[in-house]
């Protein structure tokens, strides 16, 4: 019989805002499928507990709040959304269960690659629609959450907010901007004013030198 592959390995993050023990670990489904395993920690990216388990989350390093860790059999994933043509980019959807009633939703893709397929990690920011880590602080959030990001060189921007079903919610920003650090506020609205749902949601800043995409958690 031919190997498995590694486990997909998910990551809700913790914050001030949040407490991962909150959520029912036995709920959590990726596409319906039911988790292999969970365990608790403050993930520093690369998180590394066996060879062939890597999971890139938090790439600033561990900030002293515990996050909850999933792991999943992508042969199982693959098979709940049909998916069986490689390098198919399948969208998933994670669901789980919180303690104290109500529930937490996200988003996310993954690509299916052949045996000898997979990008050199050297060359992600060469792909397109390429995700790299954009920050934004308090994450999950309530009220509201700003947004960090610097330019290596100025230029025009745009920086969008979109919902897991990839619709645009939100324009944060648009124009010329000069190089250097930049932040910007959200707070949890759409473009005409109203509250958003919680949920996973998509921050996409477009630059003149890359194009990054966060993403956020807003829990009401």
């Amino acid at each position: 019989d031919a190997p498995r592959p590694p486990p997909l390995v998910v990551v809700i993050p913790g914050s001030a805002d949040f407490d991962v023990t909150s959520i029912k670990p036995q709920t959590t489904r990726v596409s319906g499928v039911a988790l292999d395993l969970w365990y608790i920690h403050d993930v520093v990216a690369p998180v590394r507990r066996h060879p062939d388990r890597l999971c890139a989350c938090n790439e600033t390093g561990g900030d002293g709040y515990p996050d909850m860790v999933f792991e999943f059999d992508v042969c199982d994933i693959v098979a709940a959304v049909e998916a069986d043509t490689a390098n198919d980019l399948l969208t998933l959807v994670l669901t789980a269960e919180l303690t104290a009633g109500g529930s937490v939703t996200g988003g996310d893709c993954l690509r299916i690659y052949r045996p000898g397929e997979v990008p050199d990690p050297d060359s992600v920011d060469q792909l397109p629609g390429a995700i790299l880590p954009l920050e934004n602080y308090p994450n999950p959030f309530n009220s509201g959450t700003v947004i960090h990001f610097s330019l290596g060189r100025g230029g025009s921007v745009l920086l969008e907010v979109f919902n897991i079903l990839g619709q645009r919610v939100r324009t944060l920003a648009t124009g010329t901007r000069q190089s250097g650090p930049h932040q910007l506020s959200w707070n949890g609205r759409d473009d005409s004013g109203r509250p958003l749902a919680s949920g996973m949601y998509l921050c996409r800043l477009s630059a003149p030198d890359r194009r990054e995409v966060r993403k956020m958690v807003l829990l009401r």
